[in-house]
């Protein structure tokens, strides 16, 4: 049986929790930012893929084995739309696009991080960096910094296994070095997208927190962002019929309605963060919830003598 002292202690917990929900739920709008940061996601998908596509002819990869994988990664109709441009890129290479794409890539998605920054500050109640220079110098070193992991990691999960063949081929492994990779893929999927959502967490927001306080947020981004990948999926392929079915546009549609989502969760994540940090020490960024929260997390007789105070 949980003792009434263990009882009071988890209502006020809750109580105090909830105070800050609703505190902080009032003061940012995650609907509308979340649209706004998947513009920018959308904006500069393309040129990366470009950039993508003219450097792989230059890497011992078959193109033909590389299709099956890029397919699992996404809906089944935005694939068909997406394939004859993939391989007219995976078949072709450019150093003007190359070039071109990489410079268009850069500078949307620095775009799309001086509007995460200001969406981030906005949802940790901190105010943004002042020096116009310096927040787009950030937006672009952030920016640059991803684009490298992030086509680092879609480099290793699609084109993983080729490599590992190429690998296993040149060096005669004596251990099956492809069915370790296969077994781990997706628990090293989970370390890499918690470690680039605490990154991001800790770095984009003009705050100086400690990095561990960035981690509850990065893991339910992470949690969020597979399953509801995975959910999307289920929903494109037995409920979205009606949106593929009007071709180019209704791929945009599906597109765009998945991308939004992904960034309500990467929003969502930075609500956590702040939740978490409020309720570890007692505070609010808003003058008037501070007294709320810290009577919700006291005593009633700690209570009564701030109430008389």
């Amino acid at each position: 049986m949980v003792s009434t002292e263990k009882k009071e202690k988890i209502k006020e917990s809750a109580v105090a929790i909830f105070i800050l929900a609703k505190n902080n739920w009032a003061r940012v709008n995650i609907s509308s930012q979340s649209a706004e940061l998947a513009y920018y996601v959308l904006l500069s998908l393309f040129p990366i893929l470009i950039v993508v596509g003219n450097l792989v002819p230059f890497l011992p990869i078959d193109v033909d084995a590389t299709l099956p994988y890029i397919e699992s990664m996404m809906p089944p109709d935005i694939f068909k739309v997406l394939k004859p441009i993939l391989l007219q890129f995976l078949n072709s290479s450019s150093s003007s696009a190359i070039s071109i794409g990489l410079i268009t890539a850069i500078w949307s998605s620095s775009k799309g991080f001086n509007s995460l920054q200001t969406v981030l500050n906005s949802v940790y109640g901190t105010k943004k960096r002042k020096n116009f220079i310096i927040v787009r110098v950030v937006s672009f070193l952030i920016a640059l910094a991803m684009i490298v992991i992030l086509g680092a990691i879609v480099f290793l999960f699609v084109f993983g296994e080729q490599l590992i063949r190429f690998i296993q081929d040149k060096l005669s492994l004596p251990f099956d070095l492809l069915t370790d990779f296969t077994q781990l893929k997706w628990g090293v999927t989970v370390i890499v997208l918690t470690v680039i959502f605490t990154v991001i967490y800790f770095l984009v927001p003009n705050n100086r927190w400690n990095i561990l306080y960035s981690l509850p947020g990065a893991v339910f981004a992470t949690v969020g962002w597979l399953v509801s990948s995975q959910a999307f999926s289920l929903y494109v392929r037995f409920g979205g019929g009606n949106s593929v079915g009007y071709g180019t546009i209704g791929i945009f549609i599906v597109l765009m309605l998945w991308l939004y989502l992904v960034s309500m969760i990467l929003l969502t994540g930075a609500f956590v963060n702040v939740m978490v940090y409020q309720y570890l020490n007692g505070v609010d960024f808003q003058n008037e919830p501070k007294r709320e929260v810290k009577m919700a997390k006291v005593s009633k007789k700690q209570r009564r003598k701030l109430n008389k105070t």
